[in-house]
């Protein structure tokens, strides 16, 4: 292939920076377009796809509104819960040998299950929680 036939790919951010650059006050598209070495029917197809997706990008965030079957939503309201079943079962712990979170600790293992038996989404937690205080005493710990 000579120069002039030569396919010239352009990064999404040189698109956009000559799209900025023509629309600098006093610069005109075809002063842009051959400096780029671009034509201008080129030009109007990314200027058209860049402000459609502009649309469609802020029409997408206007309408996005947390819903209650969002996975997000879900897993951010199962992990309120996991924290509220840790720190309730912490608090009891403690609170039965008599010692403060300074002063003793507990410890807990969740795991994170995805899936089911029948392999489908089923996100829920394993959790085994140590049944006791541990209270460090130079470098061993003492259950209590």
């Amino acid at each position: 292939m000579d120069e002039q036939t030569e396919i010239r790919r352009f990064t999404a951010e040189q698109k956009l920076e000559i799209l900025e650059e023509a629309d600098q006050p006093g610069v005109t598209v075809s002063e842009v377009c051959p400096r780029h070495a671009l034509a201008v029917s080129v030009f109007y197809r990314w200027r058209a796809v860049a402000q459609g997706g502009s649309a469609v990008a802020l029409k997408r965030d206007a309408q996005r509104t947390p819903r209650k079957d969002d996975p997000e939503v879900r897993h951010k309201a199962q992990m309120e819960r996991l924290r509220a079943v840790i720190a309730e079962i912490t608090a009891h712990l403690l609170k039965m040998a008599g010692v403060t979170r300074t002063t003793g600790n507990t410890g807990a293992v969740v795991l994170i299950q995805r899936f089911s038996s029948a392999l489908n989404l089923n996100v829920h937690f394993h959790m085994v929680f140590l049944a006791g205080v541990y209270l460090p005493s130079g470098d061993q710990l003492f259950g209590h």
